[in-house]
C-alpha cells in the first residue's frame, strides 16, 4: 500500500494535480475521515480489550456484595468466564463458582461441560450443546443446563463482554434480574 502511494504521489499526474488546492483539501478531508474512523474502531475495541485485560478493580464490588448479602452461603453462581473467578471471590467468598478454573482444566474434568460454557459465554444464549459444533440435534436450551448440569441459582453477566446474552436473558422469564450496574448483572434462574 505503501509502495502504491509513493509511486502515485512521484506520478507526473500527481505533480500536476497537487497544485490545485480543492484537491490537496479534498486528499486531506479524506485522510482524516479514515483516521477517524480506524481511530473510532480501535477505541471500541480497546474498551473490550480494557475490560477484559485491564480491568476496574472494582467493577464487581456491587454485584458481589449483593451476592453476599442476599444469596445463601454455598449458592451457586454461573459465570461464563473463568477470569471472573478472582474478583467474585474477593467479594463474595461464601459463594460456589461455576468456571473459576483454566479452561483447558475445565475441558479435561469434562469436556460436556466444557463445550456448554463455552457455547454459553461464545453464543447470544439461545442454544448450548456438549459439543464443538451445536445442531438441531445436539442442541439444548441454556436455562435447562444451567439449572440441570451445573445447578446454578444465579447468573453473572458482563454488560460489555456478555452483552448478546444479557439481551436474551432479559427477555426470557426464567430469569428474575436482581442487581444490574454498569459493569455487570446478576440473575437468579426460577426454581
Amino acid at each position: 500500500m505503501g509502495l502504491a502511494v509513493t509511486t502515485w504521489a512521484q506520478s507526473p499526474r500527481w505533480q500536476e494535480l497537487r497544485r490545485r488546492p480543492a484537491v490537496l483539501w479534498a486528499v486531506g478531508m479524506i485522510a482524516v475521515i479514515l483516521t477517524g474512523w480506524l481511530a473510532a474502531g480501535n477505541i471500541r475495541a480497546s474498551q473490550v480489550t480494557n475490560d477484559q485485560f485491564m480491568p476496574d478493580m472494582t467493577r464487581m464490588r456491587g454485584a458481589g456484595e449483593w451476592l453476599e448479602e442476599h444469596a445463601p452461603a454455598g449458592a451457586i453462581v454461573f459465570s461464563p468466564h473463568w477470569d471472573y473467578f478472582p474478583e467474585l471471590f474477593f467479594w463474595n467468598p461464601q459463594g460456589r463458582y461455576i468456571g473459576g478454573i483454566l479452561p483447558a482444566l475445565q475441558y479435561a474434568f469434562s469436556p460436556d461441560l466444557y463445550w456448554k460454557t463455552a457455547h454459553i459465554a461464545e453464543g447470544n444464549g439461545t442454544l448450548t450443546c456438549g459439543e464443538p459444533r451445536c445442531t438441531p440435534d445436539n442442541a439444548e436450551d441454556p436455562y435447562t443446563v444451567l439449572k440441570r448440569d451445573f445447578h446454578a441459582r444465579y447468573v453473572i453477566l458482563s454488560q460489555t463482554r456478555d452483552w448478546r446474552l444479557v439481551l436474551t436473558v432479559r427477555r426470557d422469564s426464567r430469569y428474575r434480574l436482581c442487581y444490574e450496574d454498569l459493569h455487570f448483572v446478576v440473575l437468579e434462574l426460577d426454581e
